[in-house]
């Protein structure tokens, strides 16, 4: 089974929390893509140290939000100028056999956002 998840708001801590919870109740046939958009937001991985990731003191000078998301990677900045997702597969589906059907899956959902 597969669901679409359009976010209504900008508020990153609500968009996070509930990727959050998508993560913890996908079950193994299920298949969730997540789409939001956060206002001006650094968001960094699970491991990374905001004070050697971000000039914390300038972010907090023009009120820009720090989060860190559940997931590992890498810091990026958010605002209404870009579109974000997530797609999140039950461990029944296997991402590196099926990337293209991700890819078209996401593509196909996307396009009418």
């Amino acid at each position: 089974m597969t669901q679409c998840f359009i976010s209504n708001t900008n508020d990153p801590h609500l968009n996070l929390s509930f990727e959050h919870y998508l993560f913890s109740k996908v079950k193994p046939n299920e298949r969730y893509l997540y789409l939001w958009r956060n206002s001006e937001t650094v968001v960094i991985g699970k491991f990374q140290n905001p004070w050697s990731e971000c000039n914390v003191e300038k972010m907090a000078e023009d009120k820009i939000k720090l989060m860190r998301r559940y997931s590992g990677g890498g810091a990026v900045f958010q605002d209404l100028g870009n579109l974000c997702f997530t797609l999140i597969s039950g461990s029944d589906y296997d991402v590196e056999e099926q990337k293209s059907k991700n890819n078209d899956f996401i593509i196909s959902r996307i396009v009418c956002f």
